[in-house]
């Protein structure tokens, strides 16, 4: 089943002698939950390459705040994950506090 067009819903619009924008049409499905969750996804999209010519050489981090799960997982709140970006290893170390981390990487 094709996704409906805001083209097709003015064109009924204008049919029924009613003066609406393909903006205000556009706006108000996107706070259509039905619109929203049978909307077409974009599988093919552009990206930037990333040229790594060995393992080690770059790397791609990320610090996930967990602060709201820290009373189920022992007091940690932080994850520092880590990913090569070559070999798409990736290893995650959980700390209780972020200073640590924002210590040590804060100087690159």
């Amino acid at each position: 089943m094709k996704h409906i067009k805001t083209r097709l819903i003015q064109q009924v619009l204008d049919a029924l002698g009613r003066k609406v924008s393909r903006k205000e049409i556009k706006n108000f499905l996107e706070g259509v939950d039905t619109y929203t969750f049978h909307k077409s996804i974009r599988k093919k999209f552009p990206t930037n390459k990333v040229i790594v010519y060995s393992i080690d050489q770059q790397w791609q981090a990320d610090l996930v705040d967990l602060s709201s799960l820290s009373k189920y997982n022992k007091g940690y709140r932080y994850l520092f994950c880590c990913i090569d970006v070559l070999s798409k290893y990736a290893w995650i170390v959980s700390s209780i506090e972020a200073e640590a981390w924002k210590r040590h990487f804060g100087s690159f």
